[in-house]
C-alpha cells in the first residue's frame, strides 16, 4: 500500500505537538506506564488499520521505500492463559515477513516495543529496563527495517546496582544514569508503546488510547523521593544514599 504523501506531510508536522503532550503528562504518578489517553490529532502515527482488541494492526514506513510496512501486535494467545507468548511482527506490503518477537510474561519473557518517529522518519524502539536481584541493566535500541532484517540506529546500555554488596560500596553511576535517561528519552518522547509485558503485565496501545513513557528511573528511585520536587539527578543521588545507609 503506497502512502498518502499529503498525509506524511500532516504527521510529519503532528510530530513537533508530541513534546508538549508527553510533558503534559509528567504530573500523573509517574511509577508506571501511563495510559494517558492522547488523541489522534497529537499522535506523530498512522492510525490502526485494524483493531479486534487482541490484534493490533500499524502501518508505517520502517524500511524507508516510501511505502509502509504492516505492524501486527497478537496479543491473542497470552490473553487466553498469560502462559502463551504475545509476538511482534513486520511485514511488507506483500505480506512477507520482516522481523517478529516474542514477548511474555514470565520474568525472562520481559519486553518493550515502542513506534517511534523522529523527523518524520519511522523506527522501532526495543527498550528493556531489566532489574533483578541487586542488579540493573537498562538498554534500547532504536532501529528501522530491510529485507536483511534490523538497521541499528542507535542503542545505549547502563548497568547499576540496586542494592549494596558491602557496606559503603555501590556500583550507581549517576552521571552514565543520566546520559542514558537523557538519550533513551529522546526516542521515547516521540514513540508510543507498541507492546509491553514488563512486571509481568500485559500492556498495548489502542486507538483510542495511546500509552507512553518517559524514563526516570520510577522502578529504582523509591515513590516518597520521587513525589519530591528534585530534579532527576537529585533523585539518583538520594537513592544512592538511601541504599547504602540501609547497607550499614
Amino acid at each position: 500500500m503506497k502512502r498518502n504523501k499529503k498525509n506524511v506531510s500532516k504527521l510529519c508536522l503532528v510530530g513537533l505537538l508530541v513534546a508538549s503532550s508527553f510533558s503534559a503528562c509528567s504530573t500523573k504518578k509517574e511509577n508506571e506506564i501511563q495510559d494517558t489517553n492522547i488523541t489522534q490529532e497529537e499522535m506523530a502515527t498512522i492510525p490502526p488499520e485494524e483493531i479486534n482488541n487482541d490484534v493490533i494492526k500499524y502501518e508505517a514506513d520502517l524500511t524507508g521505500d516510501g511505502e509502509n510496512e504492516i505492524i501486527i501486535v497478537d496479543a491473542s494467545k497470552i490473553k487466553k492463559d498469560g502462559q502463551e507468548m504475545a509476538i511482534i511482527s513486520v511485514t511488507d506490503s506483500t505480506g512477507k515477513e520482516l522481523w517478529s518477537e516474542e514477548a511474555g510474561l514470565p520474568h525472562m519473557a520481559w519486553r518493550s516495543y515502542y513506534l517511534c518517529c523522529i523527523d518524520g522518519e519511522y523506527s522501532i524502539v526495543r527498550y528493556n529496563p531489566y532489574a533483578t536481584q541487586g542488579i540493573g541493566t537498562y538498554s534500547y535500541e532504536r532501529f528501522t527495517l530491510s529485507e536483511k532484517g534490523e538497521q541499528l540506529i542507535e542503542a545505549k546500555e547502563v548497568e547499576f546496582q540496586t542494592h549494596a554488596l558491602e557496606e559503603n560500596v555501590l556500583e550507581f553511576p549517576i552521571e552514565d544514569m543520566l546520559s542514558f535517561a537523557d538519550s533513551v528519552n529522546v526516542s521515547l518522547s516521540n514513540s508510543f508503546l507498541l507492546l509491553n509485558t514488563y512486571q509481568g503485565e500485559l500492556k498495548y496501545s489502542t486507538e483510542e488510547n495511546k500509552i507512553t513513557y518517559i524514563e526516570k528511573y520510577q522502578y529504582i528511585i523509591p515513590d516518597d523521593i520521587q513525589r519530591e520536587e528534585l530534579s532527576l539527578k537529585e533523585k539518583i543521588e538520594k537513592t544512592r544514599q538511601r541504599i547504602l545507609e540501609e547497607s550499614k
